[in-house]
């Protein structure tokens, strides 16, 4: 490999994972370009943020289903 970016992936100030990209010959990528990997990185961030609260609010539902019933018993 010869060339290589990473995009970081941030979520709530945490870095959550990295995008890599590689090529075998030397590689320059221009402003415009990076600027556009990162708003793609901000998107897809803001995108498993949503995701994650949506789970997490899914378990916190369940959770609270399943006490109910068991004070009913």
């Amino acid at each position: 490999v010869a060339a290589s970016m990473s995009i970081s992936i941030v979520i709530n100030g945490a870095l959550w994972g990295m995008m890599a990209c590689h090529h075998m010959t030397p590689r320059h990528v221009s402003y415009s370009v990076r600027s556009a990997c990162d708003v793609l990185a901000q998107i897809l961030g803001a995108h498993v943020q949503g995701l994650e609260a949506r789970l997490r609010s899914q378990r916190i539902d369940a959770a609270a289903t399943i006490r109910a019933r068991a004070v009913e018993s």
